[in-house]
């Protein structure tokens, strides 16, 4: 999950997202909602993901973002998803949170224009 902040710090609350994890004929679907943060439905926490995140601001009077997702798991699951989060000011802060564990592998960039 991906949760953004502006100077009073991270949002945790009023989150409109969801994220889906669908595979290969072999596999069923599943998805999930939340509105504390920006969600990627993965089959385990423990797996390594690929992909990338964009964050666009949508509405620069309400400070609101939208998120969309494209991302792989073990080369045959497909990730994908979006939501939606207004801030009270601009954005300044990002964070990254697995749903258990800790992110110990892989790298993370950020960019923004």
């Amino acid at each position: 999950m991906v949760q953004i902040g502006d100077g009073g710090g991270i949002e945790t609350t009023s989150y409109t997202s969801g994220g889906a994890r669908v595979g290969d004929s072999n596999s069923t679907a599943s998805g999930a909602t939340t509105t504390t943060g920006f969600h990627m439905q993965t089959l385990s926490s423990s797996n390594t993901i690929n992909g990338t995140m964009v964050l666009t601001l949508e509405d620069s009077t309400n400070n609101t973002w939208v998120s969309t997702h494209t991302m792989y798991e073990l080369s045959r699951y497909q990730i994908f998803g979006g939501g939606l989060k207004s801030l009270s000011a601009e954005l300044t802060q990002l964070v990254f949170i697995p749903d258990s564990g800790t992110l110990d592998a892989g790298a993370i960039n950020v960019m923004y224009e």
